[in-house]
């Protein structure tokens, strides 16, 4: 698993990568049926952010035995209603995934 967590402090970012992913790891296996990719899976050159998050070279570079990039996104304002949010940043234009 590649895990994005930028500017974010150490305590968080092991809650983040030790506890929330791994749980929402299991749950998407346990809910979803995936035909896996045979190639690397990359984004492309010309992607260059998500959610204003640069992408990291390591996911343009392309990873093996990988169905999905998860870019954790952080909010720490209290003007805001959320703490993290998710979409997509590229949809494969065949599957739509």
């Amino acid at each position: 698993m590649i895990l994005v967590l930028s500017d974010l402090a150490q305590p968080y970012r092991d809650y983040i990568q030790y506890v929330v992913m791994p749980g929402a790891i299991e749950w998407l296996k346990m809910t979803y049926s995936v035909i896996p990719y045979t190639s690397t899976l990359k984004i492309s050159s010309s992607v260059t952010s998500c959610n204003s998050k640069s992408i990291p070279a390591s996911l343009r570079a392309g990873v093996d035995d990988a169905d999905l990039f998860i870019i954790v996104n952080w909010v720490n304002a209290s003007s805001s209603s959320y703490v993290a949010k998710a979409g997509p940043c590229v949809l494969d234009s065949t599957t739509y995934r």
